[in-house]
């Protein structure tokens, strides 16, 4: 029940399917300076790799990958990288503060359900080590072994490493310029796994970039190993009925994000371009 002394929050711009409900912010934790990880106070029931529209009172609605779910304390988390005037506001916010949220939806990672060797590999790049931070949970609470390559520019935009591996899975890390972990790509450091354990993955999960998808996606698929990639594209419904998130013919919002490699790598749009909110295209470099 709302007591009278509560301030009114902005009534929501969206009903009944797209109705938004306003959650508080229970704390706030600094990834790196770019990044920080808003918790709220909400029973979500998101899978790992679903998204959730984020909407700030005087700022649009965002698509944000779920990091953290947990049903048994009710709260959910998304780790959110500061790029422009919408993220930086939300960085100004403090515990307490109350956001709009819409959601789960999207497609899920899958797991293997017959797998003949319980190892498994995540790879992700960038702030893409958010929602497989959220599939290792699942998995090593299910007995995989994990090997997780995170990825980035510098030690500087890594995220979410403590998490990981207090979670039990196996942390490699690859820096462009070296200054943590490998000197080079993380699809260096997926072929060395992937040639030295010949046989022994059961799939490969990446998030991240899209041109380094496609990369793990091609390598995965060099050495017979499944591979689900997630497909970010422009989105403001997050259900289907707009149509501003097609990929070649496929709606990322319901169709995606997760998808296997093998169906999307002949999307003429996967790995070439995608479309801002004015459907002009931007290649990829």
């Amino acid at each position: 029940m709302k007591l009278e002394s509560e301030p009114q929050m902005p009534l929501s711009p969206h009903v009944g399917r797209a109705a938004f409900t306003m959650v508080p912010i229970v704390r706030i934790r600094e990834e790196n300076p770019h990044v920080k990880t808003f918790f709220f106070k909400h029973d979500l029931l998101a899978k790992p790799g679903q998204f959730v529209m984020l909407w700030q009172p005087g700022f649009d609605e965002k698509p944000m990958s779920v990091a953290f779910s947990d049903s048994k304390t009710k709260e959910f988390g998304l780790a959110v990288a500061k790029v422009g005037p919408s993220t930086e506001h939300l960085f100004g916010l403090k515990k307490g503060d109350r956001l709009g949220v819409r959601g789960p939806y999207g497609t899920q990672y899958s797991l293997p359900q017959k797998a003949k060797h319980k190892r498994i590999i995540m790879v992700g790049g960038g702030f893409g080590s958010a929602p497989l931070r959220f599939l290792t949970e699942q998995a090593v609470s299910l007995g995989f072994h994990v090997d997780f390559i995170q990825g980035a520019r510098s030690e500087d935009r890594l995220i979410l490493r403590k998490d990981i591996q207090q979670l039990g899975a196996h942390l490699h890390v690859a820096t462009n310029d070296g200054s943590e972990g490998v000197k080079g790509l993380v699809t260096d450091v997926l072929e060395t796994l992937l040639s030295s354990n010949k046989g022994r993955y059961d799939a490969v999960y990446t998030c991240g970039p899209e041109l380094m998808m496609q990369a793990v996606g091609r390598l995965s698929e060099a050495h017979g190993v499944p591979c689900q990639v997630s497909v970010e594209r422009y989105m403001k419904c997050g259900f289907g009925v707009c149509g501003q998130c097609d990929c070649g013919g496929i709606l990322t919002c319901v169709e995606g994000p997760v998808m296997w490699y093998a169906d999307i790598k002949k999307n003429p749009e996967f790995g070439s371009f995608h479309r801002d909110g004015s459907g002009q295209k931007h290649y990829f470099k």
